[in-house]
């Protein structure tokens, strides 16, 4: 009796679980783009062109938006700060990152040794659907040593 229980447990289950399959929707009738393959972020330094077509985004006291690989077996890192729920708008991105309300960027190349947090700079968010966030940016800093990076042509498509 209890194998006949569980074999009904799992049929129901197995049922229940093609049922959600089949009526999901992937109808975009708002034609906003929430394809995860349609995100990535995009930026040029010092004269090279960078696109990752898979960006990290981590939700905790802020939104961070990353972009990590390896260059040379050493980290390579783009991290934009913004608050939890951006607004389309233009915004002075600060050296402020402990503020969750601010707008901000973070530089990272281990083959050149350079790490620092963007002292000027613009974020402008395009557009904030229930499901991502697009814009674009630019921005510039220098670390200790007075190494200073500027970052172009910025542009990313991620996940809210």
């Amino acid at each position: 009796m209890k194998s006949t229980i569980k074999f009904l447990e799992a049929s129901l289950l197995m049922v229940g679980l093609m049922f959600n399959i089949a009526c999901s929707s992937d109808n975009d009738s708002n034609n906003n783009s929430n394809n995860p393959s349609d995100l990535f972020i995009k930026f040029t330094t010092g004269g090279t062109t960078y696109n990752n077509p898979d960006p990290e985004t981590i939700n905790s006291l802020a939104k961070t938006i990353n972009y990590n690989v390896l260059l040379e077996d050493q980290p390579f890192q783009i991290v934009l700060y913004m608050p939890l729920t951006p607004a389309v708008g233009t915004y002075d991105i600060t050296d402020e990152p402990s503020n969750v309300e601010s707008y901000g960027a973070r530089y990272t190349n281990g083959v050149t040794d350079v790490d620092m947090t963007a002292t000027s700079g613009t974020m402008t968010i395009t557009e904030v659907t229930a499901t991502l966030v697009k814009g674009t940016f630019s921005f510039s800093g220098s670390n200790g040593d007075g190494t200073v990076v500027e970052v172009t042509n910025g542009s990313f498509v991620a996940s809210k």
